[in-house]
């Protein structure tokens, strides 16, 4: 286990962890993100080309949903979070009018969505079918159902039993409605991409191929089958009480694959580190994931189904453990673990 708070440095690598490169001028690799208060650090263990890599997707994350909960908890940033939004938007509701309102941070209900994903794939490979989901041209049809299973299952949406199906007059958007619930999703054929958006403002991609004359839509990269929310500074009920209003709803994009390859890199270099990585046999299963030149990083991250645990005096937790059971080299990664937090297992080789 790993505590950001130590400062913890290890012995200079001099290659490359991802790539195998030996450039002249490889950098350090921070375990966790530098902007997760990661100060764990792995000198000369990251060229600039997988450095950037891996820096792109923490900045999806840590720019994303979790940059308020950052400033808020007073993180380390490189710019001591200078470009941080100083007011943030928030749908508030009187009775039947809505509006947006922006609120400075001390005001503002901020909710971090960790999203909850099936067991890898790997261990249960027929589990996925492939990603695919529906038929864009089956529903309302045929694949309606499908439709409803992938709400239900992945969603956890119950709402979603007794629900009415309509499509745009330019078919470019499919419309799931239940009494006051609802949920849409929006296809761009050019991009092939949609983009699911539910009433609660939780939004997820999702992809577009044109096979055999139809649009099918498939799952990106890890499948979700809910949302496990973290809340901290003012509660959501008294903000409302505060501002007087009927209810309020925020936006947060989930970028489940962003965050999964995060979780991976964070596991992947703490068993670099730890030199774990030298007892697994082959290549490191999850790399290519993490490195972006595949798209199966649910194959190998998924949440541990253990009831969640706050761990007081640490902000996150690390452990590599080895299956001997099944063979196979896993990561176990809980971020504001002080917190009860969810936790992911990552599964990073082969044992030998």
């Amino acid at each position: 286990m790993v505590n950001v708070l130590d400062s913890r440095k290890y012995d200079p690598v001099g290659h490359c962890i991802y790539c195998g490169a030996t450039e002249e001028n490889l950098q350090k690799e921070h375990i966790l993100p530098f902007g997760l208060s990661g100060t764990a650090v792995l000198p000369a263990s990251s060229c600039s080309k997988c450095a950037e890599i891996t820096g792109r997707q923490e900045g999806i994350v840590l720019r994303g949903s979790m940059w308020a909960v950052r400033v808020y908890r007073d993180l380390k940033s490189g710019s001591r979070h200078v470009h941080a939004p100083k007011e943030y938007p928030l749908t508030i509701r009187r009775g039947s009018v809505e509006e947006t309102v922006k609120l400075p941070l001390d005001e503002y209900p901020i909710l971090l969505h960790f999203p909850i994903f099936l067991p890898p794939a790997f261990l249960n490979p027929s589990g996925y079918n492939n990603g695919y989901l529906f038929s864009w041209d089956d529903v309302p049809g045929n694949d309606s159902e499908r439709l409803l299973r992938f709400l239900r299952d992945d969603w956890g949406i119950g709402w979603a039993e007794n629900t009415e199906i309509h499509k745009s007059a330019d078919g470019k958007t499919i419309r799931i409605f239940n009494d006051e619930n609802s949920a849409k999703i929006t296809i761009d054929v050019g991009k092939e991409k949609a983009t699911f958006k539910i009433s609660d403002d939780r939004t997820h991609d999702l992809k577009v191929k044109k096979e055999n004359g139809k649009l099918n839509i498939y799952h990106i990269g890890i499948r979700i089958k809910g949302i496990a929310t973290f809340s901290c500074g003012p509660k959501p009920a008294e903000v409302a009480r505060i501002l007087g209003v009927t209810s309020i709803s925020l936006t947060q994009k989930v970028e489940p694959t962003s965050f999964a390859r995060v979780i991976a890199k964070i596991a992947y270099a703490f068993a670099a580190a730890e030199r774990a990585l030298d007892k697994i046999r082959g290549d490191p299963l999850v790399l290519p994931a993490i490195l972006g030149k595949s798209d199966d990083i649910g194959c190998w991250v998924g949440t541990i189904t253990d009831p969640l645990q706050a761990f007081n005096g640490q902000l996150h937790r690390i452990l590599i453990h080895e299956d001997r059971q099944k063979g196979l080299l896993i990561g176990d990664v809980q971020l504001f673990c002080n917190s009860q937090t969810p936790r992911y297992g990552v599964i990073l080789g082969l044992l030998r």
